[in-house]
């Protein structure tokens, strides 16, 4: 399982991909890091769908640890404990993609899942150790085909994997750097992506491969990194007053704004214009989130989040964004 934040290890790549100078750093204001801050215009989104099960697929859901709407709006789901990978089409139809298992076409504890370009789905199994104590198996399914040409980044849980064309990007708290490699190579190397970040936990890429966006699952920070200029920018520190906020997951809405997952209080935050807020924090029937862990969004903007240790996906659905009215301006005496 991959729920608590694990401390980086020693182990780092020698050649960094992308290395980020601390003189290039351009950190957001500190008006803009904070939750509640003021907002031009506020999103809201209202929790629609609590998924506890796969009809005619899955009894009941173990462990859910990511989820990822394709392309085509179907959503995927990650079942770590039990179950492998489910698909749900738009029409709400469930199929298995690949049982839990450890057979060839299985997929044997499922942590992490990614689309390609082509439409294959890339996923991390931990549970599959070509060595005993090495790293899991990155695994591509095209169909009814399973390749499994190269092993993970390290021994540790694949949090969360994204496509940059050919590249394939991964996080893996506890070894303290992103990871890439080149998924057409014959032999795929992974090489460490160093940047302002201690322990990234969630990586997104935007559709042109432009940004990358990051969370630090030790300090609560996310990271826009420019793939072109090498430049990362904070977006600020997602926190409150209870000390609470563990940052896991992150996706982009379709305008690029940046969703995270908070693993540690069981919320959603989205950064609105001006700062970070939550989004949703349960279910429609009020039962909260616990121990969140993927994120993905899909059509409309709806938010679907792995809710790990309730054993369930939770959606939410966008439902307005309002203008608040401006703050009233002092008058002269």
């Amino acid at each position: 399982m991959a729920l608590h934040r694990s401390r980086p290890s020693a182990r780092r790549a020698a050649l960094p991909a992308v290395v980020v100078a601390a003189a290039l750093l351009a950190t957001a204001g500190l008006g803009a890091a904070t939750v509640g801050a003021a907002s031009a215009a506020v999103a809201t989104w209202t929790p629609s769908a609590a998924i506890t099960d796969a009809p005619g697929a899955a009894a009941s859901f173990a462990a859910p640890n990511d989820v990822r709407y394709t392309r085509s709006g179907a959503l995927l789901v990650a079942d770590f404990a039990r179950n492998g990978v489910l698909r749900r089409e738009t029409d709400g139809t469930w199929s298995v993609v690949a049982p839990f298992g450890t057979d060839d076409r299985s997929m044997w504890n499922p942590s992490a899942l990614a689309e390609t370009d082509d439409g294959r789905l890339v996923v991390a199994e931990a549970g599959r150790r070509p060595t005993s104590g090495g790293p899991g198996t990155i695994a591509v399914l095209d169909g009814h085909d399973v390749e499994r040409r190269f092993p993970a980044p390290a021994d540790r849980a694949v949090s969360e994997l994204a496509v940059d064309g050919a590249r394939l990007v991964a996080a893996v708290p506890g070894t303290g750097s992103l990871w890439e490699t080149d998924m057409t190579a014959q032999a795929p190397v992974w090489r460490a992506v160093d940047g302002p970040w201690v322990d990234p936990a969630g990586v997104a890429v935007s559709p042109d491969g432009s940004v990358w966006t990051v969370t630090d699952g030790t300090t609560d920070v996310v990271w826009r990194l420019d793939r072109t200029t090498g430049v990362a920018t904070s977006l600020g520190t997602v926190q409150d007053d209870q000390g609470r906020v563990r940052l896991r997951g992150v996706a982009l809405l379709a305008d690029g704004s940046v969703v995270v997952v908070d693993n540690g209080g069981g919320r959603v935050f989205v950064l609105q214009d001006r700062g970070w807020a939550v989004a949703f924090a349960g279910a429609q029937d009020g039962s909260t989130l616990v121990n969140p862990t993927g994120v993905s969004v899909g059509p409309g903007d709806r938010i679907a989040v792995a809710d790990y240790n309730r054993q369930r996906v939770v959606e939410a659905a966008r439902v307005a964004t309002v203008t608040p009215a401006p703050d009233p301006q002092p008058t002269p005496d």
